[in-house]
């Protein structure tokens, strides 16, 4: 199973839906800013928006959706 498979996976089993899930490598920003890159991706529950989850790397991304399904961001 790929990062992107486990990451639909999860996105699906806390009855999310998703749009532009999408990985850019990570690299240099501007000074002040912190790495660019890592994955993201749009969540909706019932049609409505929820949030951006992001994370330079898919555990991250998948801790960041669990964090938003059990409230805590």
């Amino acid at each position: 199973m790929t990062r992107r498979e486990k990451i639909i996976e999860v996105i699906t089993n806390l009855n999310y839906t998703y749009k532009n899930l999408e990985y850019r490598p990570i690299g240099r920003a501007n000074e002040m800013c912190g790495p660019s890159g890592g994955w993201s991706v749009e969540l909706y529950k019932n049609g409505e928006y929820v949030d951006i989850a992001v994370g330079y790397n898919y555990q991250e991304l998948i801790e960041y959706i669990e964090r938003i399904s059990d409230g805590h961001i």
